[in-house]
């Protein structure tokens, strides 16, 4: 008797889990509204990734990218462990701590540097600044579902001739659908 209220008090317990939804973080406890009080203008790009590195929740995927009108990109990625890719019957998952990608739609190319630390990442950051910063305009996005929200949460921001942050945009959340 006592085993079979066990059983079902644990299976109550996890169909509770399976079905419960969590409250949505405060906004002030977000990755992306933690960064916006941490970046200032002026501040080099190394600077504002180690502010995203700084803002982030354990496991949480953030990405900074920009693109240009020739559909060239670049990307500084902090992974979560996410899935990258499936061949054949292997998973393929992000074993890194982040990653650098540049694209080249001219030369149909993709360049892709990882690391496993933040001090390498952060160096090849400030040595690759100038490749990194060849188109200013860069969207800046944070995983909102281990913050308790739907998609992600967005910021721009832009970085003058000089390699310094020029502009903060406000945060664009996505919204969960009822």
């Amino acid at each position: 008797m006592k085993r079979a209220a066990g059983v079902i008090a644990l299976s109550l317990i996890a169909h509770s889990c399976a079905t419960t939804h969590y409250a949505r973080r405060p906004e002030a406890d977000r990755s992306a509204h933690v960064l916006v009080t941490s970046i200032r203008l002026g501040m080099t790009l190394e600077d504002v990734v180690r502010s995203v590195i700084e803002s982030r929740l354990p496991y949480q995927f953030a990405s900074l990218s920009s693109a240009a009108p020739s559909g060239d990109t670049v990307s500084i990625i902090l992974h979560a462990g996410e899935h990258l890719a499936t061949i054949g019957r292997t998973q393929v998952y992000a074993g890194g701590f982040a990653s650098l990608q540049l694209y080249s739609r001219a030369e149909t190319r993709l360049t892709s540097y990882g690391f496993q630390r933040q001090g390498l990442l952060l160096a090849a950051v400030e040595a690759r600044a100038k490749e990194l910063l060849a188109y200013p305009q860069f969207t800046l996005t944070f995983d909102a579902k281990v913050e308790g929200g739907c998609g992600d949460s967005r910021l721009s921001l832009a970085f003058d001739t000089g390699g310094h942050l020029s502009e903060i945009g406000q945060v664009e959340e996505d919204v969960c659908a009822s």
